[in-house]
């Protein structure tokens, strides 16, 4: 049976994120999607609902650094 990808709200929370600097920050997501207020609860749901995604870095031939302090991070995520 497969186990079960937690959500970004169950990552956040197991990191130490309160509530309200969840909210805080799906408030600021909106506000960069261009959403009006009444859309913050449609990111809140999709956050708190759906699997987090992983992410896939591809790294080709750029001479900028940013993989290396990509890789570097203390807790990238």
């Amino acid at each position: 049976m497969e186990k079960k990808q937690p959500s970004f709200y169950e990552e956040v929370r197991e990191g130490g994120m309160t509530r309200k600097d969840f909210l805080k920050f799906c408030a600021t997501m909106a506000a960069f999607m261009g959403l009006e207020a009444s859309g913050i609860s449609q990111v809140v749901k999709a956050l708190e609902a759906k699997p987090r995604l992983p992410v896939i870095w591809f790294h080709f031939q750029e001479c900028t650094c940013c993989s290396e302090s990509f890789i570097r991070a203390s807790h990238p995520r």
